[in-house]
């Protein structure tokens, strides 16, 4: 692997280089969102939903920062906590 390159992130894209500046940030998300099939699940969603809400409780409030198309925003809203995402791209939330 190249030194000057970014490791490739847990779902195997390569990861944005070093640097960039935001516009391009935003760029490369919303280029990897483009080839996302919309509604596709999370990895693991279930396991990751049960540690999320092992964590909160209805009422509390939490930003869910990167939170691509919602997934998890919409469940812990449901859950009756007091949530908000946040995303770079506007692609995932088509």
């Amino acid at each position: 692997m190249d030194p000057h390159q970014a490791a490739p992130d847990p779902g195997g894209h390569p990861a944005p280089a070093p640097g960039l500046g935001e516009g391009d940030l935003r760029d490369y998300y919303e280029d990897l969102w483009a080839g996302v099939p919309e509604g596709l699940e999370p990895e693991r969603a279930r396991v990751r939903l049960d540690f999320l809400l092992s964590g909160v409780r209805a009422g509390e409030r939490v930003l869910d920062v990167g939170c691509a198309e919602g997934h998890f925003t919409a469940a812990l809203a449901g859950a009756g906590v007091g949530a908000v995402g946040i995303e770079i791209a506007e692609e995932p939330l088509r």
